[in-house]
């Protein structure tokens, strides 16, 4: 142990514990998720369905992307096979264009909630629901296979400057139609869509509060809900969009990124995948006080959630 550690570079020690961290916060954070959110009283049916699936869509994405990006940062190598390496190519497209899809889920049935509060157990219904998340992950898959083994991108190869493993194209010297595919309808379309939806909120929220501020003070509610888009699509600007802008510059002209900014940008999205927990949960005080009742209840040994709280909270707010 001592003599590996010894041979590291100092990018190298850098960006293992960097790694490793992310990796942690990303697969103990999703997981606890997942153990609390069915005990959260404010968050039910529909909009629960949808976090979920992001949610599993993120600790996935912890478990087979940044857990071997940090092996492989700390061995400065690929050591898990060429089978494991063609699996986590395809895994590491299927698992993020998942969260990004069930984010942009989340976000349009948050704007119906909000936008639209009477209409929205008709046109928001469970069959809905189930039927969107079945088809986000049925794209997701489809897409990861497009751009893998059904164009020929195969097989996958190990960049040490990314430390995963990626799909190449079967001809480095053509055009990479697939890769223009996939950023814009993947990245750069549901980042637009969620801007839009986002500003259209925050207008119909700033009109109805000061409409309501005239007879109750629901100004901090409003603030809350706004920060909480604002970090939505802050995160996700930060962390996609100069991925794909990298990536449109590399494809058409000759331009090769420094290594660091390869591997910056890589964790930038691994940041995405766990921040996804503080913007919607750590937030929340349902959440809270949901996940200290559960982890006192695993401590006490009798692993069940006793207790539940009596606090009323707005439909349209539960998730936030």
């Amino acid at each position: 142990m001592v003599d590996l550690f010894s041979s590291m570079t100092a990018l190298q020690i850098v960006r293992s514990v960097v790694l490793g961290v992310v990796t942690l916060v990303i697969i103990v954070g999703n997981s606890l998720v997942l153990l609390v959110l069915p005990r959260m009283k404010t968050c039910k049916g529909n909009p629960r369905l949808l976090l979920t699936s992001l949610t599993i869509a993120d600790l996935l994405a912890g478990i087979f992307v940044a857990l071997p990006m940090t092996i492989s940062s700390v061995a400065d190598r690929w050591v898990l096979g060429n089978i494991f390496c063609n699996f986590i190519a395809g895994a590491r497209l299927a698992f993020n264009i998942a969260g990004l899809l069930s984010l942009l889920a989340v976000t349009i049935d948050r704007y119906v909630a909000i936008a639209h509060p009477l209409r929205y157990n008709a046109v928001v219904t469970r069959r809905k629901c189930v039927f969107i998340v079945s088809l986000i992950w049925c794209v997701s898959v489809f897409m990861a296979n497009v751009y893998g083994p059904i164009f020929g991108h195969i097989p996958a190869k190990y960049f040490s400057e990314h430390c995963i493993c990626y799909f190449t194209p079967a001809n480095v010297n053509e055009f990479d139609w697939t890769v223009v595919f996939c950023l814009t309808f993947i990245v750069v379309v549901p980042f637009l869509i969620t801007a839009t939806v986002y500003m259209k909120l925050f207008f119909i929220l700033r009109k109805r509060a000061k409409f309501v501020a005239k007879f109750t003070n629901t100004q901090n509610t409003n603030i809350k809900f706004l920060t909480t888009f604002f970090l939505v699509l802050l995160y996700f600007g930060i962390a996609w969009i100069p991925y794909a802008l990298l990536r449109f510059t590399e494809i058409a002209t000759d331009f090769v990124p420094p290594k660091e900014v390869d591997i910056l940008i890589e964790i930038l999205i691994l940041i995405n995948n766990g921040i996804n927990i503080f913007t919607y949960y750590f937030r929340n005080n349902d959440f809270q006080g949901a996940a200290t009742r559960y982890l006192c209840s695993c401590m006490k040994g009798n692993g069940g959630d006793k207790s539940q709280t009596s606090s009323s909270i707005s439909t349209s707010a539960q998730m936030i």
